[in-house]
């Protein structure tokens, strides 16, 4: 267990490249300086770049400043077909769609993601915060079930509801402290600057639609996609990506003297006018009419998203949306439940941590396990996936009790006691803690030590002085003092334990034997830290897992990094 950073499954980041030499440099070098998740491979797949893309990406790649590039040079064929050769080359769990003049601003932003998708296994989808270099709102999600139509969620459409041409005739409005950008929020769709996804649904929806070559909205097809297959999308404000338009528009039109002149009179024109009136008069002139390549392709575009979907994405009929996609995620924002249920996904986020929703999370939580948390401060990784993984596999009702090898404040100890109060009264949790943060040496791969993170977690406090305050008044919590290689269990029959005491491979395999000796048929043992920053703790259960594999009827991975091993019966 350690405190900060989210390090766990692997992450594949995944880049579209054409022609975007005037940005590369500047989004490489952010993505290089602000990527501290060391698990993450970088997959750049080149669309047939003709400028000096290639030669750039080449230097990135061989720099060594990102621990693991895939570099795919390609003959020109689509954004698309790009996009799906990229995740057909992932090996991540998890990827991140990226582009090639969209830079993260925020350090530690892939753990800040992870944090959030990986809180609830219903989230599907997850974007961050996406800000135009002008300073305006690119996204803050992207809304699309909705009577005004297809907008980016914190812009406004300017055109009549039920009468609107093009998708991006939209007010836009800076950035500004408690705007809608101020608080993470279940939306319809992410945006393929920054939109995080697992790559199994992906694949298994079909990837990124080829009806949507050579680009534009395939991302918001793979996000509504991933929503039909049963998950949730959400936007998260805690990562800031900024979207070089400016930069890129600037290099395509540097030889056209049209344009030159065109973006000379919207900075000349706009810099008088407030932004309603500057909205109408671009309109009015025709400056925000798309060249006619571009406006065949969003026809195009407009009709396919119709035949696919059964609704013009632009003036959409809300009761056909309905009738067709009612009972689906795809109708989240319509249905009273799926609204709530994405609302106590979002503040149980909050309250985790420490957020000013803390009070609607205690709640949410309640509604779920049947008892008020703990302090949030009191327990360091979520326990509401091995709560679910108790309950949905009876652990309750197989008549032993639970273990807790490293209790650190209690706040884990309290979530087991609490729920086996209720489902099992008649035992008890047994909580073994030697109380003493300097002893686990083990080094993470980040260069910290446990002792030092622990220490840094009490701040100069006695771990047993905490640890008592919050689980003291549990009549079910025995705590046994004590090195957990040495101890006796005072208990012959154990249905689940949590294991998340020394990290050395030493301790991790002696606690586990000593619980498997002791474990029931059907009985569970969870492992924190597998797959995490410790690859030591990996290498240990899956050794184990080998050693035990005719005893073992189930093994999986759940929350960002619990294993869980389950006894034969």
């Amino acid at each position: 267990m350690t405190a900060g950073g989210a390090i766990g499954r692997k992450v594949s980041l995944l880049m579209p490249n054409r022609d975007g030499a005037a940005t590369l440099d500047l989004v490489l070098g952010r993505l290089a300086a602000h990527t501290t998740y060391p698990k993450a491979e970088l997959i750049v797949v080149d669309d047939g770049s003709v400028d000096d893309s290639r030669p750039m990406l080449r230097r990135w790649r061989d720099s060594g400043r990102f621990g693991d590039f895939n570099l795919i040079e390609k003959e020109a064929s689509g954004v698309v077909d790009t996009l799906n050769a990229g995740l057909a080359a992932a090996t991540g769990e998890i990827v991140v769609q990226l582009d090639a003049d969209a830079s993260i601003e925020t350090p530690g932003w892939l753990e800040t993601m992870l944090a959030f998708f990986l809180s609830d296994e219903r989230i599907g989808v997850l974007s961050p915060k996406v800000i135009i270099d002008t300073g305006v709102v690119h996204a803050y999600g992207v809304t699309l079930v909705d009577p005004a139509g297809m907008h980016d969620r914190g812009a406004r459409p300017t055109e009549p509801v039920g009468r609107r041409s093009l998708h991006s005739r939209v007010e836009r409005f800076p950035e500004a402290p408690g705007d809608v950008g101020s608080q993470a929020a279940e939306v319809d769709a992410g945006i393929g600057c920054c939109m995080m996804y697992r790559r199994e649904v992906a694949l298994a929806v079909g990837g990124y639609d080829p009806g949507f070559q050579p680009v534009w909205f395939d991302d918001l097809d793979l996000a509504l996609s991933i929503r039909r297959a049963g998950y949730k999308a959400f936007f998260v404000p805690d990562v800031r990506v900024v979207h070089h338009l400016g930069r890129r528009a600037a290099a395509e039109r540097a030889g056209s003297i049209r344009q030159r002149a065109m973006a000379a009179a919207r900075v000349r024109g706009g810099a008088l006018l407030s932004p309603g009136v500057r909205s109408a008069v671009v309109r009015r002139l025709g400056l925000d009419d798309p060249p006619p390549e571009h406006l065949a392709r969003l026809r195009h575009h407009y009709s396919y998203w119709q035949t696919k979907w059964g609704w013009d994405p632009l003036n959409p009929d809300m009761e056909e949306i309905r009738r067709r996609w009612g009972d689906t995620e795809v109708c989240w924002s319509l249905e009273p439940e799926r609204r709530q249920a994405g609302a106590e996904i979002v503040s149980a986020y909050h309250s985790e941590r420490g957020g000013t929703t803390t009070q609607a999370g205690d709640l949410a939580y309640h509604r779920r396990h049947g008892f008020l948390p703990p302090p949030a401060w009191s327990s360091l990784t979520r326990y509401d996936h091995i709560l679910d993984v108790i309950r949905t596999r009876g652990l309750c009702d197989l008549d032993a009790d639970f273990l807790e090898i490293g209790v650190l404040l209690g706040g884990g100890v309290f979530q087991l006691a609490k729920l086996l109060e209720r489902g099992a009264p008649g035992h008890k949790v047994i909580a073994v803690d030697i109380f003493e943060p300097g002893v686990d040496a083990t080094t993470c791969t980040t260069g910290n030590d446990m002792a030092s993170i622990y220490r840094s977690v009490l701040e100069d406090r006695d771990q047993y002085e905490i640890y008592t305050a919050v689980v003291g008044e549990l009549s079910n919590v025995e705590t046994v003092v004590g090195d957990s290689t040495q101890v006796e269990l005072p208990t012959e029959r154990i249905a689940f334990a949590h294991i998340d005491g020394n990290h050395d491979p030493v301790y991790v395999r002696s606690d586990f034997e000593n619980v498997w000796r002791k474990l029931v048929p059907g009985g569970v043992v969870a492992f924190d830290d597998y797959g995490f920053d410790l690859p030591e703790v990996t290498e240990t259960v899956d050794a184990l897992r080998a050693e035990h594999a005719s005893e073992i009827v189930d093994f999986w991975v759940a929350g960002l990094k619990t294993a869980f091993v389950q006894k034969a019966s």
